[in-house]
């Protein structure tokens, strides 16, 4: 499931109010380098739009794994769990969920292949310098189990950031269904962790960048631009 129904305030002098997923990263939108990494990954894609966004479903048609997409509009910005239960008709068990103004380097499949029938997880970035912004966070114990989930500062220097990356199970799924417009995402999967959901913490390996600010874009582009490798940019890796 990718969530890109976010309007994008802090790109607007780049991107001029169009959706920040359609940014260029060596001529190409920043959807279609996703759809490469998931496309050989999930069986079935769910994108979240906003309403009117003919601009994104034509960018999907044009990628072979956009083009077996299903579209579901998220009618105001309501955040990351109003938009997952906008998708609940559509998604299944287990649902990788990709935060659309995200890119990684390299394949999450083999993330996802770690996992056993039942267990969820959370994709982070390797660990380092806390960039001091608000960011998704999670600690674990020491079986690499995910003990709490929250949004904001980073609290604890044990704190893994959020690689804007989850994977839910069907007991997190279900909590949706059953209390759809309650509490917010990080509650979700507190609830699910407490009520003895095994949630994984997975490392993500390479470089990996949340497109929020022109700075991120720009630093985005030039690594972009100085790779040599064709696979770093059209998934063949």
């Amino acid at each position: 499931m990718l969530p890109v129904a976010g309007e994008g305030s802090r790109l607007r002098s780049v991107t001029g109010g169009a959706p920040k997923c359609l940014v260029e990263v060596e001529g190409r939108p920043l959807l279609h380098h996703l759809l490469d990494r998931i496309g050989g990954v999930c069986s079935r894609i769910c994108v979240v739009i906003p309403p009117d966004a003919t601009e994104i479903v034509a960018a999907l048609r044009g990628h072979p794994a956009g083009a077996r997409a299903s579209v579901v509009v998220q009618r105001s910005p309501r955040g990351l769990r109003d938009a997952v239960c906008q998708a609940l008709s559509v998604v299944t068990d287990p649902v990788l969920i990709v935060m659309g103004d995200t890119f990684f380097s390299q394949d999450p499949g083999p993330l996802m292949q770690s996992l056993v029938p039942g267990q969820g997880g959370l994709l982070v970035e390797a660990p380092g310098e806390d960039p001091g912004e608000p960011a998704g966070w999670v600690v674990g114990d020491a079986e690499g189990r995910a003990v709490r989930v929250w949004k904001g500062r980073k609290e604890s220097d044990d704190a893994r950031r959020i690689a804007g990356g989850f994977v839910l199970d069907g007991s997190a799924l279900e909590s949706l269904r059953s209390t759809p417009g309650e509490g917010s995402f990080e509650s979700t999967v507190n609830e699910a962790i407490r009520r003895g959901g095994d949630y994984r913490i997975l490392p993500v390996h390479g470089p990996r960048w949340n497109v929020n600010t022109p700075a991120q874009l720009e630093a985005l582009r030039a690594w972009a631009h100085s790779m040599s490798h064709e696979d770093a940019l059209h998934g063949d890796g």
